[in-house]
């Protein structure tokens, strides 16, 4: 395979994941105060990501009345 064709692979691949995230995923922009993702960072072995997602999917549905059986520390990051 020449650098080329290696190139258009890649550039295939790319494109195909990003069309499965657009379509599957929704993206938030929030502003935390400086010095908040270090704190996240060393308070918990997870991601930055995996950690803000836990806690506002269990907070929503604890808003929405939803019965969740599983406290936001518990659910497992690959469920996200």
């Amino acid at each position: 395979m020449t650098g080329k064709e290696a190139k258009k692979r890649l550039e295939k691949q790319y494109k195909r994941q990003n069309e499965y995230i657009k379509n599957n995923y929704d993206r938030i922009s929030v502003t935390f105060p400086a010095k908040t993702k270090d704190r996240i960072k060393n308070a918990q072995p997870d991601s930055v990501n995996g950690y803000i997602t836990r806690l506002v999917l269990a907070d929503l549905d604890r808003l929405e009345g939803i019965q969740s059986t599983v406290e936001p520390e518990e659910i497992p990051a690959e469920t996200l």
